[in-house]
């Protein structure tokens, strides 16, 4: 894994101006609009055929300033860094040949390539947490977001139904006409929906980056449909089961709820068991936890998510170095990892601070 030197090509066009990088036998054109709207498209040139594709363009893109770079982190991924931001906005991927964009390239019938935002920490990979209806992974979720409320933060889903009484629209939900959503589905903004009930209920992509653009950690409460939806997407996660010490202790916690009729709850342990035997299923969740003592659990789940007071202190300090407005530059490039320093005026003292970027994870080395 030797260092090599970083190249990039910036291309003036009479209607943009472009940032080209080559993979393969393929070139990547960025282009952003010259006038105020910063819009931007994607073109790729096929060096063997010499042909130009314009690819569909899936995911929240960034708003493009008009000083940028680009490099290849991967065969899989091309890094964008746009300059004279806060480094929390600053940092894109264009992804190109993921697991994810292959999949959609295979449904669509045509090029894609997909933007995701890059995400400081390797520890800050949003949490997915699963488990049958009982199982107690509310209450975990729950018991999270009261211990740590500046680390953690709930996705709210999206939902076609109507609202129910004393629920708030953007807070228990995003409710949304069904035209809208199916638009936004098919356009790509979804990790992942179902349909229930008559209804469609999913989480959006900009539900997820708005809470990582708060600096918190996002949790995900979906079921095993969607976790492996969210699983075969271009969101980086980690996918937790919780599931119960047996089929009768989750029956036992149901009808101890009061509160749903004997078809209801023969409804629930129905898909409770059909997501049981799903959990199993090899490669779509990271850990089980079995929710035998809620105390021990949560004490579990703090382990696996590795929360302490030194990893608080660290994740403080690159929440509030990531907001402030640096100039940036690639100091060098191996085969996996990029190299990036950024020059403050206003943290620290002007201080010079070393962030390594690779295709999956965003970390920094303490400022000098």
């Amino acid at each position: 894994m030797g260092e090599e030197a970083v190249h990039f090509s910036v291309v003036d066009a009479k209607d943009c101006k472009q940032s080209a990088v080559d993979i393969g036998d393929k070139t990547y054109v960025i282009c952003r609009s010259d006038d105020d709207s910063k819009t931007s498209f994607v073109k790729i040139h096929d060096k063997l055929t010499q042909t130009w594709v314009v690819p569909t363009i899936l995911g929240k893109q960034p708003l493009l300033t008009k000083s940028q770079s680009v490099i290849p982190v991967s065969d899989e991924k091309i890094l964008a860094i746009e300059k004279g931001v806060p480094l929390n906005e600053s940092i894109w991927f264009l992804e190109i040949d993921t697991p994810f964009v292959k999949q959609q390239r295979k449904i669509k019938g045509t090029e894609v390539v997909s933007w995701s935002k890059g995400v400081i920490g390797v520890g800050q990979k949003p949490v997915v947490i699963s488990g049958p209806s009982g199982v107690g992974k509310g209450t975990l979720i729950a018991k999270l977001m009261k211990d740590y409320p500046s680390k953690f933060g709930f996705s709210v889903s999206h939902t076609t139904r109507s609202p129910r009484e004393k629920e708030i629209d953007g807070v228990h939900y995003h409710f949304t006409e069904r035209s809208k959503i199916e638009k936004d589905i098919s356009e790509g903004k979804f990790l992942e929906f179902a349909h229930v009930h008559g209804n469609v209920y999913g989480t959006s992509i900009e539900a997820v980056e708005s809470v990582t653009d708060e600096g918190k950690r996002c949790i995900l409460d979906i079921d095993v449909q969607g976790a492996r939806s969210v699983r075969a997407s271009s969101l980086e996660a980690i996918f937790i089961f919780v599931c119960p010490p047996s089929f009768e202790e989750l029956e036992k916690r149901l009808r101890a709820r009061g509160t749903e009729t004997e078809e209801q709850i023969q409804k629930r342990l129905r898909n409770a068991r059909a997501e049981l035997d799903q959990s199993n299923e090899s490669g779509l969740f990271d850990h089980l936890l079995v929710n035998d003592d809620l105390e021990t659990c949560y004490e579990n789940l703090k382990k696996l998510l590795s929360l302490d007071d030194d990893q608080e202190d660290s994740d403080d300090f690159l929440n509030k170095e990531s907001k402030e407005t640096a100039s940036y530059s690639i100091v060098s490039k191996t085969d996996s990892e990029i190299l990036l320093q950024s020059e403050s005026n206003e943290g620290k003292n002007g201080a010079t601070c070393l962030y390594v970027i690779g295709p999956y994870s965003f970390y920094t080395i303490p400022c000098y």
